[in-house]
């Protein structure tokens, strides 16, 4: 007998993963058509603006426009909001738990820079929302179950829509775990951990499942095609924007890129518990955008607290910084040392790079006192940091590259840290490198070397190409913002003294 109520409770559950029943509502039971509309994603890296004017108020003016039109629309997240920026570094990601709590945002997942202030930060921030936080693979190693249960972080939600129950949850990028997440964050394969979770969602009644990807196009793509009942996967890690959403596997598959660029729409048409069609619509966000009065309000305060906050002084320097151009692009810089040195220590790395075009502010700053601003005056670029493991040929093609422009005007040229070279500024382009050498010892063109350095080097940019081919231990992608780095570091120290130390020399 206990045999046969086995079975049956197997071929029940059987019946509900495949037709996707559960606990049918009366109204979708009976046949009658029903439309669920999703506003997606966020994916705002801790940005209250944008560009071109736009701010969050822009956003929420058309989230509250679109669901006007379509009652009972869920908004929906796609992680990677609480970091990292300006305002992140101040306020820890908050600013954006109180836009979204204002906005009605229904659930968000997991990204890397959710981690950015470190995990109990994260804790603190989910414990504030009054949306849900969903994971599918984002795991505590103590307890097995999601990282910040104990805060209210589930596997996922259902929610009625219009009579139809949507089981919402979310998938983390697997380099999340080599963010500022700490030891007891563990990422699970999205695969693995959504071919156990589907159908759970449909046992509990859900009629339709939709996942919150953070993950770059390919591998959502792969994750909807190797994955059975998942009716959507919207958002995206890699801010890729598809105009018209994609169909594999019978699962939808849409993402509109990152910031303030665009609002997912996609409306999915459900019949007796099962969907039929789907529409996709990608909205523009403009200036010219309604704006969401409150959040023009939320916006306005957090700016003028985020103007007294970086004129507080975090330390000070007993070396005036020297930010001219054609220092920072011609010679060794005791800034570009600072910056060099704090990508170094971040990375506990070998060596570490950094553009002398990504170092601004075209200015000697005197001695004395330091304020976030004035970092941030010299690095104004939102770049982050990136660890890559290169071979002694690649770093050395990386210094020849970033000698081999016109010395004092391009943008390439390396100020470095953990190494010392000698090149010769006449010899011709490619042949200027003559000696190379790290922790001070000659450099090894077999050996392998960790190199950090920031986002637009380690992709190629300034023409280090040489970079695309290293191994990427914490790609650009999960690495904090170098001049919050740079902030956090004054700070630390208090005072800081950085110096030319001749860690770059002409020969001839």
């Amino acid at each position: 007998m206990a045999r046969r109520r086995l079975v049956a409770l197997v071929v029940g559950l059987a019946l509900v993963t495949t037709l996707g029943w559960g606990r049918v509502p009366e109204r979708a039971r009976a046949g009658q058509a029903a439309g669920v509309t999703i506003l997606f994603d966020t994916h705002l890296h801790g940005n209250l603006t944008g560009s071109g004017d736009v701010t969050m108020a822009h956003y929420a003016g058309l989230i509250a426009q679109r669901r006007a039109a379509n009652p009972g629309a869920l908004f929906l997240g796609a992680g990677d909001d609480l970091g990292s920026s300006a305002m992140s570094s101040i306020f820890k990601g908050r600013q954006m738990v109180d836009a979204f709590n204002a906005m009605g945002l229904d659930a968000n997942t997991l990204g890397n820079h959710e981690f950015d202030y470190g995990p109990d930060n994260f804790l603190e921030q989910a414990r504030a929302a009054r949306f849900a936080w969903v994971t599918a693979n984002v795991t505590d190693r103590r307890t097995g179950g999601p990282f910040g249960e104990e805060v209210g972080v589930r596997r996922f939600v259902i929610k009625e829509v219009n009579g139809v129950r949507v089981g919402i949850t979310g998938v983390a990028w697997l380099f999340t775990s080599a963010t500022n997440a700490g030891p007891n964050l563990v990422v699970d394969d999205p695969v693995t951990a959504l071919r156990s979770l589907t159908p759970r969602m449909r046992a509990e009644g859900a009629q339709l499942v939709v996942v919150m990807s953070h993950l770059c196009g390919v591998q959502a793509e792969a994750v909807a095609a190797q994955v059975d009942g998942i009716d959507a996967i919207i958002g995206d890690h890699c801010a890729e924007r598809l105009k018209e959403a994609k169909l594999i596997n019978n699962t939808i598959v849409a993402r509109r890129g990152d910031e303030f660029d665009a609002l997912g729409e996609l409306t999915l048409r459900v019949e007796s518990g099962r969907r039929v069609s789907f529409s996709y619509t990608d909205h523009e966000v403009t200036k010219d955008t309604p704006v969401d009065p409150a959040l023009t309000a939320l916006v306005a305060d957090y700016r003028r607290r985020l103007d007294a906050e970086l004129e507080v002084v975090i330390g000070e320097t007993t070396e005036p910084l020297d930010n001219r151009r054609p220092v920072v692009r011609g010679a060794e810089s005791n800034t570009g040392n600072l910056i060099a040195d704090t990508l170094h220590a971040w990375g506990k790395a070998d060596v570490a790079l950094q553009n002398g075009g990504g170092v601004r502010g075209e200015r000697i700053v005197p001695a004395g006192p330091v304020t976030r601003a004035t970092i941030l005056e010299i690095l104004p670029f939102n770049n982050t940091a990136a660890l890559l493991r290169v071979t002694g040929v690649q770093l050395r093609a990386a210094l020849e590259n970033g000698v081999s422009g016109q010395v004092g005007t391009a943008g390439k040229f390396p100020q470095v840290s953990g190494l010392t070279f000698v090149y010769n500024p006449d010899a011709p382009s490619g042949s200027r490198v003559l000696s190379v050498a790290v922790g001070g010892r000659p450099l090894d063109p077999a050996a392998t070397y960790t190199l950090a350095t920031n986002d637009f080097v380690a992709g190629g940019g300034d023409d280090y190409t040489m970079l695309r081919d290293a191994e990427v231990l914490i790609p650009a992608a999960a690495g904090p913002l170098v001049s919050v780095l740079v902030i956090e570091a004054v700070e630390a120290a208090g005072t800081i003294a950085p110096k030319v130390e001749g860690r770059i020399n002409t020969g001839r």
